[in-house]
């Protein structure tokens, strides 16, 4: 059709003004293709792919275009970008809290973030002295928030990150056991009435060290579906983890310096020389650029 020709034409002239270094053509056309794209209701899954790709070797995506109708798994993949380009808002950080599929260091360091928070709450509520019935219910309830917590966040990472959840979970439960057995006995209670208090102090822990033994059998399976030879690395790593989230190291968006200008003008005295079509191939790939890679790519293999 007329709208696919001109948005297919759009963005490969948009490539060439990119390959000679005029940027300021490349960013006008991009500009124009993505509002075309935009009001066009038969824009394919392909052309959305294409166009953000363009965009993101171009380094114009910004948070504007987290409102593009190109689909929630490219929104999110958006998200994780500019979360790593040092554009990081409410609303990316709302995107990727929301998201249970892995999306790269930013979504490892909400979803932890979220998690440590929670287990530092948890292990804070002492339930011992005054009003321990009502904080001994809110450490239970903040124990359960944990676990609640980490449903997401278990869904979109590997067997390895797995195992350090449920292994902490598991221990966090069984610490709230041993916490419990730790309670102080009031002085003056002895006889049958203290071995009574001791049966009611072990009766209550029980259920905790059940639901600490279901969550380290959960880490028992997730490590048992690692290499042999990697387990002990693991085991160590996650020996006294407690969620601590990566850092995430944010890069710099400096448009691209126009180094390949010497291989165009060589190309420009012998267009049909694959020795320079293949060096300017490798260039672009090596800079991660795989469009303008396959540009060339193409041209080696019609010569």
């Amino acid at each position: 059709s007329n709208a696919r020709t001109a948005f297919e034409d759009h963005l490969k002239v948009a490539m060439l003004y990119e390959i000679a270094g005029d940027y300021k053509n490349r960013d006008r056309l991009l500009e124009l293709t993505t509002k075309f794209a935009s009001k066009n209701p038969k824009t394919t899954e392909p052309q959305w792919e294409i166009l953000y790709l363009s965009l993101r070797d171009a380094g114009l995506l910004s948070n504007r275009h987290l409102a593009l109708p190109w689909g929630n798994a490219r929104k999110l993949k958006l998200a994780s970008e500019l979360e790593t380009t040092g554009r990081a808002t409410p609303e990316t950080a709302a995107l990727l809290k929301g998201a249970c599929v892995e999306l790269g260091a930013p979504w490892h360091e909400k979803h932890l973030a979220q998690l440590a928070d929670l287990h530092k709450k948890q292990k804070s509520i002492s339930f011992h002295g005054r009003n321990s019935q009502k904080r001994f219910e809110q450490r239970i309830e903040a124990l359960k928030n944990l676990a609640k917590g980490s449903e997401c966040y278990l869904k979109g990472v590997q067997p390895e990150r797995r195992y350090g959840v449920f292994k902490t979970i598991g221990e966090a439960y069984l610490t709230l056991a041993e916490e419990i057995r730790s309670t102080p006995i009031p002085e003056g209670v002895e006889g049958e009435l203290l071995e009574q208090v001791k049966a009611q102090i072990e009766d209550t822990a029980k259920p905790f060290d059940a639901q600490a033994g279901e969550w380290l059998k959960q880490a028992g399976a997730q490590l048992a579906k690692v290499e042999v030879s990697q387990r002990p690395q693991i085991e160590s790593q996650y020996a006294a983890w407690t969620f601590e989230p990566p850092k995430v190291e944010t890069k710099k968006l400096d448009p691209a310096p126009f180094t390949w200008q010497p291989l165009l003008a060589r190309l420009k005295q012998n267009p049909f020389d694959t020795n320079t079509l293949a060096e300017l191939k490798n260039h672009f790939q090596s800079r991660g650029q795989s469009r303008l890679a396959a540009y060339f790519e193409g041209r080696m293999k019609k010569e």
